[in-house]
C-alpha cells in the first residue's frame, strides 16, 4: 500500500494531518466557491476550466457528510494550519503587489522547491493512476 508508519503525539498528528489533509480539502472546496462565484458577461469561470482545477479540486467532490465530520473533529489543529495558509497568501499578495517581478518568481520557484522533496506516491501505477488490487 506504500504506508510508512511514523510514531507521533495525538497533538502533532492532529496539526500535521490538518495541513497535508484537511486544509487541501478546504482549500479545493475553496476554489471551487471561488470559480463558481466568479462570472463575467453571462459566463461562469467554472465554464473555462482545464486539467489544473480539475486536478486541484478533485477533492472537493468527497462526501460533505463525512469531511464535515473530520474538519470538525481536527477543528483546532484546521484552524492552525488555516492561519500558516492564509500567511503564506498574504507572501503571495505582497509578491503580486511588488514592482519587482523576481519577488514572484522566488515565490513560486520556492513552492516548487519544495513539492519537489516530496516521496514518491507508491500506490500509483507507471500511468498515474490507483492501484485498484
Amino acid at each position: 500500500m506504500g504506508a510508512c508508519p511514523v510514531e507521533l503525539s495525538p497533538e502533532a498528528h492532529d496539526l500535521l494531518l490538518a495541513a497535508s489533509s484537511h486544509l487541501p480539502h478546504v482549500v479545493a472546496a475553496a476554489l471551487v466557491h471561488t470559480a463558481a462565484g466568479t462570472a463575467r458577461e453571462g459566463r461562469s469561470a467554472l465554464e473555462l476550466v482545464g486539467g489544473g482545477f480539475r486536478d486541484a479540486t478533485r477533492i472537493a467532490q468527497g462526501s460533505a457528510e463525512l469531511w464535515t465530520a473530520i474538519l470538525r473533529q481536527n477543528r483546532v489543529a484546521l484552524l492552525e494550519a488555516m492561519e500558516a495558509f492564509l500567511a503564506a497568501l498574504e507572501a503571495f499578495r505582497r509578491a503580486m503587489e511588488s514592482e519587482d517581478p523576481s519577488d514572484l518568481k522566488k515565490w513560486l520557484d520556492t513552492a516548487a522547491q519544495l513539492r519537489s522533496q516530496l516521496k514518491p506516491d507508491h500506490s500509483k501505477d507507471e500511468h498515474g493512476s490507483r492501484d485498484s488490487s
